[in-house]
């Protein structure tokens, strides 16, 4: 960074001409960007600004409205400083005429009491800006080595945001063109109080502008020009050059990251996963849910919220296995929604399963959204592989404060009915009875003891004599008890079930025209597939 005017008055080489401040005090945080030394009268025509002006005064006018004029042309041409040497056109002060015209232009103007070597100021201040120069340069190829690794890293915006922001020391914000938060960074200040300080920033910054108090943007733009968003740093007062430099240079990486990886919309949606999985994992609420929902776009404040979870179940996944059809399926819901103009979160949760947070007015029906939501998640699932689609849906809550609770139960019921009859919509914590309730106690240590005393002898004798009485006796349960239905279902005579009722009542020593034994034998052998299955495992401690 060029030193200031004020960094220059301290210099000793300057401090020897016992310099005094005249006029606009106020303006010593001007940068210096070069010392010139000037005799005469009509030198603003060649400048350039930025400069610090060394004369004695001998070249100058004496009327009052000359004087003025050659001030307002130095402040015009954007010169820093007027530093004037007293002893050969000026005794003792400087005119007052002079003074009042630098007042009136906010041009600081120097009186140098004492004889002041022009060369030694000259050579100390340039000495001064060439090591800022110098500085800026390490700067600048620390930068380049900085975003060059992570490009060619492959890192995302979010880590090239990250960067800005560490580097710069200052809050750096990614948004979209209708200005929706695609990543941001806080640089250690609280997520809340910077989302909420972007969400406050004049409309300028929603416009064309580029910088303003507290703020300076960057446009993230196509080598045609075509828009795809903007970088934002929240500064305080104006940004330095080297944070401008280094926002560049991030709006720069950001071009490059977009047009390697052309999907714009999963860069959305990874903000929105972040976002979703901190809700579905969270022990509690993060304190920056709501200003973080609302920078996507999607307000959760005094709103009806419907969590969803859909799960494709299957190998047989399409081209690019699970990973590419969460992302279709992904990219169906936004589109359906945005059909509907409902406002929702909207990503992939994990590796197997796509999350949704439907956020709706508080007299919406969340179901006239389900319906048409499910059936085309369903008709793209079809469309590109054999895979078919479970949706869980959680019970509709009302206020942020019970996001997380409908999220996590969509995951549990979409989780649960995995093991029940497919069906072409969704399922809703109702439908699973008593296999949500068992879905709900697999971790507690009573339900494993309860299925070692209720089906261990069964499974124990079924290795020993290479019997199948287990496999028949879930598909009794599964039937109700009902003989007829479960000889259908097992391809069996009535003699071959009756003497399995008979074989399994003897291993157990239970009466299996019991029914209230049978619904406990049912709960054992739900608990035991609910176990048994790789995505659901429990680790016991």
């Amino acid at each position: 960074m060029l030193p200031s005017l004020r960094d220059v008055l301290d210099l000793p080489a300057i401090r020897r001409g016992d310099p005094q401040v005249r006029a606009a005090a106020d303006h010593l945080d001007r940068r210096v960007r070069w010392v010139h030394v000037s005799e005469v009268s009509d030198i603003a025509s060649l400048l350039e600004g930025g400069e610090l002006i060394l004369t004695t005064g001998i070249a100058l006018p004496d009327s009052a409205a000359a004087l003025a004029r050659y001030v307002e042309e130095l402040s015009s041409a954007g010169v820093t400083a007027l530093a004037v040497e007293l002893g050969r056109r000026y005794r003792d002060a400087l005119p007052v005429e002079l003074v009042a015209a630098a007042d009136r232009s906010g041009l600081p103007l120097i009186e140098l009491r004492q004889v002041t070597p022009f060369v030694a100021v000259t050579q100390a201040v340039h000495t001064l800006i060439l090591d800022a120069r110098m500085q800026e340069l390490i700067a600048s190829d620390a930068a380049h080595q900085a975003f060059t690794e992570l490009t060619l890293a492959g890192q995302g915006p979010q880590q090239v945001v990250e960067l800005v922001a560490a580097m710069a020391g200052r809050p750096v914000i990614y948004e979209n063109l209708v200005h929706q938060v695609l990543a941001y960074s806080t640089a250690d200040e609280p997520p809340a109080e910077v989302l909420a300080g972007w969400e406050e920033l004049p409309a300028a910054a929603r416009s064309r502008e580029h910088e303003g108090d507290g703020w300076f943007a960057v446009d993230v733009v196509t080598p045609g020009g075509g828009g795809w968003g903007r970088l934002i740093m929240l500064c305080e007062g104006a940004p330095t050059q080297r944070q401008r430099m280094l926002l560049e240079r991030g709006a720069t990486a950001l071009v490059i990251n977009r047009l390697t990886d052309r999907d714009i919309d999963s860069l959305e949606r990874q903000s929105h996963r972040t976002l979703l999985t901190a809700l579905a994992l969270s022990a509690d609420l993060p304190p920056e849910t709501s200003s973080r929902a609302r920078a996507l776009g999607v307000p959760l404040d005094r709103r009806r919220l419907t969590g969803v979870v859909v799960r494709p179940i299957g190998e047989h996944a399409g081209p690019g296995g699970i990973p590419a059809l969460l992302r279709d399926l992904a990219s169906q819901a936004v589109a359906t929604l945005q059909g509907l103009r409902v406002t929702a979160l909207v990503g992939p949760l994990d590796d197997d399963r796509v999350a949704v947070l439907l956020s709706q007015e508080r007299s919406a029906d969340p179901d006239a959204v389900l319906r048409p939501l499910s059936e085309r998640l369903h008709a793209a699932s079809e469309r590109r592989s054999e895979a078919r689609l479970v949706i869980g849906a959680g019970t509709t809550v009302a206020g942020i404060e019970r996001a997380q609770d409908t999220l996590r139960e969509a995951m549990q019921v979409a989780d649960t009915a995995v093991g029940l009859p497919p069906q072409r919509g969704y399922f809703r914590p109702p439908d699973l009875r008593l296999r949500g309730l068992v879905y709900s106690l697999r971790a507690e240590p009573a339900v494993h003891d309860y299925i070692e005393r209720e089906l261990g002898h069964l499974l124990a004798h079924d290795a020993e004599h290479g019997t199948r009485l287990y496999e028949f006796l879930a598909a009794y349960c599964r039937c109700g008890g009902n003989k007829t239905a479960a000889a259908a279902e097992l391809f069996i005579s009535r003699a071959a079930l009756y003497d399995r009722i008979t074989k399994v009542e003897r291993v157990l020593g239970v009466d299996l025209a019991d029914r209230e034994v049978v619904v406990g034998l049912h709960f054992a052998v739900l608990a035991r597939e609910t176990m048994r299955r790789p995505d659901l495992a429990v680790v016991r401690g």
